[in-house]
């Protein structure tokens, strides 16, 4: 596996939609760690796949999310 060229750090953007996703989740009763919804909105507002193996990324998908491009490894 390599390593991206890039850092890509957080936009107000990103942070706002995971902002928007942490309320959906609060009324849902399902919460999750903001650092998983900031990499997942970075995916999601850039267009990209997010391989992960954190059950979290799947709940987000399934939950609020639907739009985020998810590969789960393992």
């Amino acid at each position: 596996m390599g390593y991206a060229e890039n850092i890509l750090y957080p936009t107000r953007r990103d942070y706002n939609l995971a902002i928007v996703w942490q309320s959906e989740l609060r009324a849902l009763g399902s919460p999750l760690p903001a650092t998983d919804l900031v990499i997942a909105a970075q995916a999601v507002n850039n267009s990209m796949v997010l391989v992960a193996r954190d059950k979290h990324f799947k709940t987000l998908k399934e939950t609020v999310a639907g739009n985020l491009q998810l590969e789960m490894l393992g």
